[in-house]
């Protein structure tokens, strides 16, 4: 055998002893152990240098979400797309079942611009 098991055989043959009150052996052990402060702070650099990243990396965003903005909204005023109504249409969506509103909302939407056109126009305005 080797020396591992040796050991733990001896370990155990060994007698057990007898505690007449565990509590008061725990209470000793405890006592006897140096007091340890748990330290929870993140250092003062990496904190800081995450701080940083997340301001840049937020001005970034705003700046570009403004210029979208200013791009979007520089463009001239869309007229109103009329859809092409007989004289028994009505003027609103009017409908009696959700289906009807739905295929009249639908309708009118495919007359106006989105706004992913609007900003490819305005592009291909400002390249040429």
């Amino acid at each position: 055998m080797n020396k591992t098991d040796d050991i733990l055989e001896k370990l155990k043959t060994a007698r057990q002893p007898a505690i007449e009150d565990p509590d008061v052996l725990t209470d000793l052990i405890m006592d006897s152990l140096p007091e340890q402060v748990a330290s929870q702070e993140v250092p003062a650099k990496k904190s800081h240098a995450i701080l940083m990243a997340l301001r840049i990396i937020s001005s970034v965003a705003a700046a570009y979400l403004l210029g979208l903005f200013f791009i979007v909204n520089d463009e001239t005023p869309v007229t109103p797309v009329t859809i092409h109504q007989s004289a028994n249409t009505p003027s609103l969506c009017e409908g009696s079942t959700p289906g009807e509103i739905y295929t009249c909302y639908m309708e009118r939407k495919k007359g106006q611009q989105t706004t992913y056109s609007l900003i490819k126009k305005k592009i291909y305005e400002s390249q040429h």
